[in-house]
């Protein structure tokens, strides 16, 4: 995939050397977010809430660091799904606790920006 098909982000809009700093740039922006009121409230019905989508921020930082790891163990690594639609009501992404949501999500962003700071252009 190129591009989210719903926000319209393409992947290739940043070179490689300002990826980690915009990754923990953004991870501390997400968690200042997150001391808003009415986190979760959803706007519609099929919109997720702040927290929801904090809580998949956090989630997909995670999971894509885990794929940069496994991709760097093995010749052929496996990605499952993320299954996102899934864990929004499995991990209860709405009865979270916003400033532990805003902790993970500032975490798991520098945890991603180091790890993509130690990779190089060679592949």
């Amino acid at each position: 995939m190129d591009a989210c098909p719903e926000c319209g982000y393409t992947y290739a809009a940043l070179p490689r050397p300002a990826l980690a700093p915009s990754i923990a740039l953004s991870g501390a922006q997400h968690a200042d977010r997150l001391r808003s009121p009415d986190l979760t409230a959803r706007p519609s019905p099929d919109v997720w809430s702040p927290l929801e989508y904090a809580c998949h921020v956090r989630d997909v930082l995670v999971v894509q660091r885990d794929r940069i790891v496994r991709t760097q163990a093995g010749d052929q690594p496996v990605f499952a799904p993320m299954d996102r639609e899934r864990r929004v009501v499995e991990d209860a992404y709405n009865d979270q606790d916003p400033a532990q949501v805003a902790r993970d999500v500032h975490a798991a962003a520098i945890a991603l920006a180091d790890l993509l700071d130690g990779l190089d252009d060679r592949g």
